[in-house]
């Protein structure tokens, strides 16, 4: 077999062209276009990466947003309540106020309607004994006895204060006339000279001029009157002070 020297030379030639064309037209540009792909393809992984990246700061934020605006709801809710609870709470007091207030008004209506309905009560109770009374000794005829009446009387003279005896004596002198002795029933002339020394003795001497009255309304006992004052020892004194005790419902004057 022999050998084309120059054939193959210019096939070794053709094949070495052919591989620059290649090279030059075909695989550069390929080269070039899958370097181009590439790169839009990194470029819209990029964009890709970044817009999810977006998305999930724009999901974060919606997140934090509704977490918020959960918060706030819930402040307002719980101030909303707390509002509402202070203002129930005001108006239950208010109210428990106000009814107590006019519970205890009424007790005290009640109260005083009670009080005014047994003083009243007293007083027709104690007005009617005491009329009872006097109409008996009136109609028994039963008279204190003058001798001690007169001891009352001297008793009650020495038993005040001797400030109000120095009083009845400065006003004695002031005045005209001396004391005024009122008796139930008359006395006679030694009995009258009998009272106005021990009176007057009573008084040590002061004054003179003593006179004598009758007054059967006393149903028993005597008075004397002084200027500015009166000493009483008689039923119709005891019945007033019966009556008294009566109206102020008190045991001990009964």
């Amino acid at each position: 077999m022999q050998i084309e020297w120059w054939t193959l030379a210019l096939q070794a030639i053709n094949f070495l062209v052919l591989v620059w064309l290649l090279q030059r037209f075909l695989f550069r540009p390929i080269k070039q276009v899958i370097a181009k792909r590439r790169a839009r393809e990194q470029e819209a992984m990029g964009a890709a990466t970044r817009a999810e990246a977006g998305a999930e700061a724009a999901k974060q934020r919606y997140e934090d947003d509704r977490a918020a605006l959960e918060q706030e709801r819930q402040a307002v809710m719980k101030d909303a309540h707390e509002a509402v609870e202070a203002e129930r709470t005001k108006i239950l007091k208010a109210a428990r106020e106000e009814t107590e207030k006019q519970r205890t008004a009424a007790l005290d209506a009640l109260e005083d309607e009670r009080q005014r309905v047994l003083e009243a009560l007293r007083g027709d109770v104690a007005k009617t004994a005491v009329g009872l009374a006097a109409a008996l000794l009136a109609q028994s005829g039963a008279r204190m006895d003058q001798a001690e009446t007169l001891k009352g009387l001297i008793r009650r003279i020495k038993e005040m204060p001797p400030e109000e005896q120095e009083r009845i004596r400065r006003d004695m002198k002031q005045s005209r006339g001396g004391p005024r002795i009122v008796t139930a029933a008359p006395l006679e002339a030694g009995e009258k000279s009998e009272w106005e020394n021990a009176v007057k003795q009573a008084l040590e001497g002061t004054p003179n001029g003593l006179s004598f009255e009758t007054a059967p309304e006393l149903l028993g006992g005597a008075e004397i009157h002084f200027p500015h004052s009166v000493l009483r020892f008689s039923w119709q004194d005891h019945l007033a002070a019966l009556e008294e005790g009566l109206r102020a419902n008190d045991p001990a004057s009964q």
